[in-house]
């Protein structure tokens, strides 16, 4: 995207992390979160075998795998070109209902019998593709001022799900269990509400999951903070600031800029001037980001899915001219 779009980030002041119980709710309502999300999509995957098993059609365990992934794609373009302005709470719930709406579906075609595998094939998919949905939604929504650790609570748990949800078909397929498919896929619908409680009582607005700022007194490790703190000057963090080089500015002008400010400090070592304004280009918004359309955003997503179909003709080729090299 060239020089000119990469953001110079000044970091403020690292501030101590202090559990409250308000982000404890939310770190733990956010792990549960990601499991769901991605439990009921590892069970699909952990049963496929047994689903075709049970329709007669061993030989189609790539259409389960291949309906439970592929249409998520278009699910993840759907939620960041054309539900910008939709609000969250209305995503997660329809998230929650194509999952219901996908066991349901799978459910029914199970007790139909041998003739309905394209039914399960239906079912398989909407789950699937709520799944990815809900992924692409969540973490647009933790994007909003959640600090980091929130968001490693969300990561968390969807690596947990894979582990979750394929221990938990194993258990319930040993042979003092043994429990039928279509009743395992019925345990998950209660999950669903587990879904909505979690994102809708357990998490909190990012606004109240601010960082404490360090008491009075308090060491933060910042330089010259000892000297500041004897001249009895108060310590206040500065808040982040995001903002960009000028496409203009060459080494030649920083430079002057940066002796124009120590002048000014030699002159009155009392009172030191504050540093020139840099100017910032009209392609900055208030909030510091460039300016992305959503032509630019279909741009780049075609141009990444261009270099992957690219690297991917790549080692495939690589991989025929190996093989007919050995033969």
């Amino acid at each position: 995207l060239g020089r000119r779009w990469m953001p110079v980030i000044v970091c403020p002041p690292s501030l101590k992390w202090r559990w409250t119980p308000t982000q404890v709710r939310t770190v733990v309502g956010l792990f549960f979160l990601g499991t769901i999300n991605n439990i009921v999509y590892c069970i699909i995957n952990s049963s496929g075998q047994n689903l075709c098993h049970h329709f007669g059609a061993e030989n189609w365990l790539g259409a389960i795998l291949w309906c439970n992934i592929f249409f998520g794609f278009f699910a993840r373009l759907v939620n960041t070109f054309f539900l910008e302005k939709t609000r969250h709470s209305y995503r997660i719930l329809s998230i929650g209902a194509m999952t219901a709406a996908g066991l349901i579906i799978i459910i029914i075609s199970i007790i139909l019998g041998n003739h309905f595998f394209w039914l399960c094939l239906v079912g398989i998919t909407f789950a699937g593709t709520a799944s990815s949905f809900g992924e692409s939604v969540c973490l647009g929504y933790l994007k909003h001022g959640f600090p980091p650790e929130v968001v490693n609570a969300w990561a968390s748990g969807t690596g947990m799900a894979g582990v979750a949800g394929s221990g938990i078909y194993m258990i319930l397929k040993l042979p003092f269990i043994n429990l039928a498919d279509e009743w395992t896929f019925l345990l998950m619908l209660p999950l669903i509400f587990v879904y909505w409680f979690c994102f809708f009582y357990m998490i909190k607005p990012s606004s109240a999951l601010a960082p404490s700022l360090p008491a009075a007194g308090e060491k933060t490790g910042l330089l010259g903070e000892e000297n500041a703190d004897e001249a009895g000057l108060p310590i206040t963090p500065s808040p982040p600031v995001l903002t960009r080089r000028p496409a203009h500015a060459d080494e030649h002008s920083v430079n002057a800029a940066a002796a124009a400010a120590a002048e000014s400090v030699d002159a009155d070592v009392g009172e030191p001037q504050a540093l020139p304004a840099t100017p910032t280009p009209s392609v900055v918004e208030s909030g510091g980001l460039p300016v992305e359309t959503t032509m630019h955003r279909i741009l780049r997503c075609l141009k990444i899915s261009l270099w992957f179909a690219a690297q991917v003709r790549t080692q495939t080729g690589g991989n025929d001219t190996i093989i007919h090299h050995s033969h």
